[in-house]
C-alpha cells in the first residue's frame, strides 16, 4: 500500500486506502458467508420489471467488478515481480551464492503443485477439504 501511494503521490491518503481495504475485506466476507440474506430478488418478488432491473444492475456490477479485479491482478503481478527482485538482494546479504535459480524454480514448482491440487480436488467448490 505505501508503495502505491508513493507512486501516485497520494501519501496523505494512505490511511483512507488502508481503511478501504479493510472495509472491502469485511463486506466481502459478510457477502460470501451470509449470501442467502443478500438475495434481494427473493425479498421483492419475481416480476418482469424487477427481473430487467436485476439484469441491468448485474451487468453494471460485473463491469465494475471486472475493472477492480483487473486492478487487483495487476497489483498482484507487480507484488510477485517485486518479490522476485528481492531474492537476489536476500541472497547477497546472506552470502547465498549458488543455487538461486534452483530456489526460484522450487518456489514456482510449489506454487504450481498447490494450484494443481487446488483444482484437481476442486477445493474452490467447498472452500476446503
Amino acid at each position: 500500500m505505501p508503495r502505491f501511494a508513493g507512486k501516485t503521490h497520494t501519501a496523505g491518503h494512505i490511511f483512507f486506502y488502508e481503511e478501504m481495504v479493510v472495509i472491502g475485506a469485511i463486506f466481502g466476507t459478510i457477502f460470501s458467508v451470509f449470501y442467502p440474506f443478500f438475495q434481494f430478488y427473493k425479498w421483492i418478488g419475481n416480476s418482469p420489471v424487477w427481473e430487467t432491473v436485476y439484469i441491468i444492475l448485474g451487468q453494471l456490477f460485473l463491469c465494475l467488478y471486472g475493472f477492480f479485479a483487473g486492478i487487483f491482478v495487476g497489483c498482484l503481478a507487480l507484488a510477485i515481480a517485486e518479490m522476485l527482485n528481492s531474492i537476489p538482494i536476500f541472497a547477497r546479504r546472506t552470502k547465498f551464492r549458488h543455487g538461486i535459480g534452483v530456489v526460484i524454480l522450487f518456489m514456482a514448482l510449489g506454487k504450481s503443485v498447490g494450484s494443481f491440487i487446488y483444482f484437481l480436488k476442486q477445493l474452490f467448490v467447498c472452500g476446503g477439504m
